[in-house]
């Protein structure tokens, strides 16, 4: 799978899903963050440059990057089943074949 650029991360303190584009940069002096997928120690990218802000590892590790995009959808798929203020419809198409 080509690189994956982790826009989630867990909050070390208060155990919740932290996405990049709600990252402050006053909270990541206080905060620590890990990897959803491996547990590993992420820092905040917040995208300098022109860049997508992005969590990255802060050590070289070998974290499946697809494994990360499966967790994720289990995650959100999780919070709409319990969020009771929205529908939750899941759509999909079947193909047969005769």
């Amino acid at each position: 799978m080509a690189n994956v650029l982790y826009k989630y991360a867990i909050d070390e303190n208060d155990k919740r899903l932290v996405c990049i584009d709600n990252f402050d940069k006053k909270f990541g002096v206080v905060h620590t963050y890990r990897c959803p997928n491996c547990g590993a120690i992420m820092i905040a990218k917040p995208g300098n440059g022109g860049r997508t802000p992005h969590f990255a590892h802060k050590y070289v590790m070998e974290c499946n990057g697809e494994t990360y995009l499966h967790k994720m959808a289990k995650l959100v798929l999780q919070k709409r089943w319990y969020d009771n203020t929205q529908d939750f419809t899941i759509k999909y198409k079947q193909i047969y074949y005769v």
